[in-house]
Protein backbone atom coordinates (compact mmCIF):
# COMPACT_ATOMS: atom_id res chain seq x y z
CA UNK A 1 0.00 0.00 0.00
CA UNK A 2 3.19 2.59 0.91
CA UNK A 3 4.39 1.28 -2.34
CA UNK A 4 1.08 2.46 -4.46
CA UNK A 5 0.96 5.93 -2.57
CA UNK A 6 4.69 6.74 -3.26
CA UNK A 7 4.69 5.99 -6.45
CA UNK A 8 1.30 8.33 -7.08
CA UNK A 9 3.25 11.13 -5.21
CA UNK A 10 5.89 10.25 -7.23
CA UNK A 11 4.13 10.99 -10.63
CA UNK A 12 2.17 13.92 -8.92
CA UNK A 13 5.42 15.52 -8.06
CA UNK A 14 6.79 14.96 -11.98
CA UNK A 15 3.57 16.38 -13.04
CA UNK A 16 3.84 19.93 -11.06
CA UNK A 17 7.61 19.71 -11.97
CA UNK A 18 6.86 19.71 -15.94
CA UNK A 19 4.33 22.54 -15.46
CA UNK A 20 6.88 24.97 -14.92
CA UNK A 21 7.38 28.56 -16.60
CA UNK A 22 9.79 28.60 -19.97
CA UNK A 23 11.96 31.48 -19.77
CA UNK A 24 11.53 33.92 -22.60
CA UNK A 25 14.12 33.55 -25.75
CA UNK A 26 16.98 35.73 -25.59
CA UNK A 27 16.68 38.20 -28.81
CA UNK A 28 20.28 36.65 -30.52
CA UNK A 29 18.54 33.46 -30.47
CA UNK A 30 17.57 31.75 -33.77
CA UNK A 31 13.62 31.74 -33.75
CA UNK A 32 11.53 28.65 -35.58
CA UNK A 33 8.66 28.51 -37.20
CA UNK A 34 6.83 25.21 -37.10
CA UNK A 35 4.11 25.45 -40.06
CA UNK A 36 2.21 21.96 -40.25
CA UNK A 37 0.97 20.51 -43.46
CA UNK A 38 -1.74 18.22 -44.55
CA UNK A 39 0.45 16.55 -47.59
CA UNK A 40 4.00 16.41 -48.87
CA UNK A 41 4.85 18.70 -51.42
CA UNK A 42 5.99 17.22 -55.12
CA UNK A 43 8.69 19.63 -55.13
CA UNK A 44 9.58 23.06 -53.64
CA UNK A 45 10.63 24.93 -57.23
CA UNK A 46 7.65 27.19 -58.15
CA UNK A 47 8.62 26.71 -62.35
CA UNK A 48 7.45 22.81 -61.70
CA UNK A 49 4.88 22.77 -58.43
CA UNK A 50 2.11 20.40 -59.58
CA UNK A 51 -0.30 20.46 -56.29
CA UNK A 52 -1.52 22.95 -54.07
CA UNK A 53 1.47 21.95 -51.14
CA UNK A 54 4.14 22.68 -54.07
CA UNK A 55 2.57 25.80 -54.21
CA UNK A 56 2.66 27.18 -50.66
CA UNK A 57 6.25 25.61 -49.89
CA UNK A 58 7.22 27.40 -52.59
CA UNK A 59 5.38 30.79 -51.34
CA UNK A 60 7.21 30.46 -48.05
CA UNK A 61 10.71 30.45 -49.70
CA UNK A 62 10.89 32.49 -52.74
CA UNK A 63 9.49 36.55 -52.36
CA UNK A 64 7.61 37.56 -55.70
CA UNK A 65 8.79 40.59 -57.90
CA UNK A 66 5.28 41.69 -57.15
CA UNK A 67 2.20 40.92 -55.03
CA UNK A 68 -0.97 41.98 -55.46
CA UNK A 69 -3.45 44.21 -52.24
CA UNK A 70 -7.27 43.53 -51.73
CA UNK A 71 -7.85 46.16 -53.71
CA UNK A 72 -6.29 44.81 -56.94
CA UNK A 73 -3.62 46.53 -56.80
CA UNK A 74 0.06 45.62 -57.63
CA UNK A 75 2.75 46.27 -54.99
CA UNK A 76 6.67 45.77 -55.89
CA UNK A 77 8.92 43.62 -53.49
CA UNK A 78 11.65 42.24 -55.57
CA UNK A 79 11.18 44.22 -58.57
CA UNK A 80 11.86 48.22 -58.37
CA UNK A 81 9.55 48.90 -61.24
CA UNK A 82 7.52 46.94 -63.46
CA UNK A 83 6.64 48.36 -67.61
CA UNK A 84 4.67 46.92 -70.27
CA UNK A 85 3.83 48.21 -73.70
CA UNK A 86 1.17 45.97 -74.88
CA UNK A 87 0.09 44.28 -71.75
CA UNK A 88 0.67 41.26 -72.47
CA UNK A 89 4.98 40.93 -72.06
CA UNK A 90 6.12 42.61 -68.92
CA UNK A 91 9.98 43.68 -68.11
CA UNK A 92 10.68 44.28 -64.73
CA UNK A 93 14.21 45.98 -63.46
Amino acid sequence: MKFKVGLVLFALALLFASCGQKEAPASAELKIVNVGITNDPSSVSPLVSSNTMSSEASKLIFMPLASQTNELTFVNRLAESITTDDNVTFSGS
